[in-house]
């Protein structure tokens, strides 16, 4: 029952087993591998020779993934990079070592419209369509009834 309880976190509703799950880099200190590296600097568009900055870079970003049910997969997903992270992590010791990933591109919505969910357009005619095939919403410019200039 305790799975059904919402809190907000980050604005918007999480899962009490989302909210619980520690992150990552709570867990313990996270080494990621040359291989994991390479997979990330491939996804990511690092140049070869990058492959320490790309190491470094998917470090700072599995720091936010969450365990998934598989134990061993983690993961994260980010607006600013657009990739979607999956990560292979083996436990040893203190060390969360990080095996593979796999780097998934994404176009999440903008924040401003995941309220919306498909509701009414604020566009006349239901759609910005609408207005360019000579529906409703193609009065001249000076007929729209904004504000007067000059007169």
């Amino acid at each position: 029952m305790a799975s059904t309880w919402l809190y907000a976190v980050h604005g918007r509703m999480a899962a009490v087993a989302e909210v619980l799950r520690p992150t990552l880099g709570e867990t313990g200190q996270i080494f990621v591998t040359h291989a994991a590296a390479k997979r990330f600097l491939e996804a990511a568009g690092y140049k070869e020779h990058e492959i320490e900055s790309a190491r470094r870079h998917l470090t700072e970003l599995l720091l936010d993934a969450k365990q998934q049910t598989d134990p061993r997969v983690w993961r994260t997903r980010k607006r600013s990079t657009k990739l979607d992270i999956s990560a292979i992590v083996e436990h040893e010791g203190r060390l969360f070592v990080v095996t593979s990933i796999s780097a998934q591109h994404y176009d999440p919505p903008s924040r401003t419209s995941v309220g919306r969910g498909g509701g009414r357009s604020r566009f006349p005619g239901g759609s910005r369509a609408g207005s360019a095939s000579g529906g409703r919403g193609t009065a001249p410019r000076g007929a729209r009834g904004g504000r007067k200039v000059g007169g």
